[in-house]
């Protein structure tokens, strides 16, 4: 991956774009030096760059600063986020746009995966490195559209909760077991660029929803690597509550 430690840039590199969903009018403008600018796309899935006006006001902003990156959007904790290198400054941004164009007063954002199946939405829960980036890659590697790898939104509705994608592309933690072969194939023609511990995907339309695309939820699991046997279970509604609570 990209060494960590950022290059102090004047404010006048920056450049103001247009992050624009597909299919969609509108968009999210961003200020930021080229540099980000350039590797944004390699964490998005659906979304284009478009110039923006030059009266038009960035809804976040990315400055050079003496030791990496400082961003700044509404949606991030505190309003701000510092970033060591150009990589991690990229991926915050990405995930700021994602989060500000379905960003509603109704909708949240937990960090789970989300496939979709006949019946809905199955929503993965897990911790950190708690494998549903994984174990939604292989179901999407089976013929499942991915909705997301890591985060999504959630919004009720009269029948029901409804998922929205962020339009974010998926990570895999690398190296895959040896018993994961259709991942791995998978995987392999779809790597976008990768590292010896990390490679970020680019998957078809068909394959992954786009940013907004909504569905119905169906189910929810929550991943336990504790060991033992695999075994599906029955989860106490307050558990999914609290999984829900903890991740959003």
């Amino acid at each position: 991956m990209p060494a960590a430690g950022g290059t102090e840039l004047e404010p006048r590199a920056t450049r103001l774009v247009r992050f624009e969903a597909a299919g969609r009018h509108g968009g999210i403008a961003v200020s930021a030096p080229d540099g980000v600018l350039a590797l944004a796309p390699l964490f998005l899935h659906g979304w284009r760059a478009m110039p923006a006006a030059r009266d038009c006001e960035a809804a976040v902003r990315c400055t050079g600063v003496a030791d990496g990156f400082e961003i700044a959007a509404p949606v991030l904790p505190a309003g701000r986020h510092r970033a060591a290198s150009a990589f991690e400054a990229a991926d915050v941004v990405a995930s700021a746009v994602a989060a500000l164009a379905i960003g509603r007063p109704e909708v949240i954002l937990p960090h789970a995966a989300a496939l979709e199946s006949p019946a809905g939405l199955v929503l993965l829960f897990a911790d950190t490195t708690g494998g549903k980036s994984t174990l939604a890659l292989t179901l999407a590697a089976a013929g499942w559209r991915l909705f997301g790898d890591d985060r999504l939104g959630i919004q009720r509705a009269p029948t029901g909760s409804v998922g929205v994608a962020l339009g974010l592309a998926p990570k895999l933690r690398l190296p895959l077991p040896a018993s994961a072969k259709a991942l791995s194939e998978f995987a392999r023609k779809r790597v976008r660029q990768s590292w010896p511990s990390l490679a970020y995907l680019q998957l078809a339309p068909e394959e992954q929803a786009g940013p907004a695309t909504e569905a119905p939820v169906a189910a929810c699991l929550l991943l336990d690597r504790s060991g033992g046997a695999p075994a599906l279970e029955p989860a106490h509604p307050a558990r999914l509550v609290r999984a829900l609570a903890e991740s959003a």
